[in-house]
């Protein structure tokens, strides 16, 4: 795993839309950090075949989880697009109390820990 990975897993605030995600290939992620939010991708198995024959390697340098393994969740991506739209739209009623509020629900969140 990489190091910037391991060092700093979270890049993006709890209270704010996320910004910043990981870059995957086809190993997995890397330590490249990019600037937008990740798209909603299934990542589909590939089930082992019951077969006494010799079964290929999946090598994963090959593309074993390339493309032909994700699939878009459409869905997912439309409700956020449609839910920055609304915050874009309703940012004219955010005011200096703000960051009272994120403090307020932070020392709530303090006092229900276990």
């Amino acid at each position: 795993m990489p190091d910037a990975l391991t060092q700093n897993p979270i890049l993006n605030s709890p209270y704010s839309e996320p910004c910043k995600h990981f870059d995957s290939n086809e190993r997995g992620l890397t330590d490249e950090v990019l600037d937008s939010r990740r798209p909603s991708r299934f990542y589909i198995p590939v089930p082992r075949a019951k077969t006494k024959q010799k079964q290929l390697d999946l090598n994963l340098a090959d593309g074993a989880f390339g493309v032909e393994l994700q699939k878009e969740n459409e869905f997912i991506n439309k409700i956020r697009v449609k839910i920055k739209e609304w915050r874009d739209n309703t940012a004219r009623r955010r005011h200096l109390s703000r960051g009272r509020e994120t403090e307020t629900i932070q020392a709530d969140l303090w006092k229900m820990r276990p």
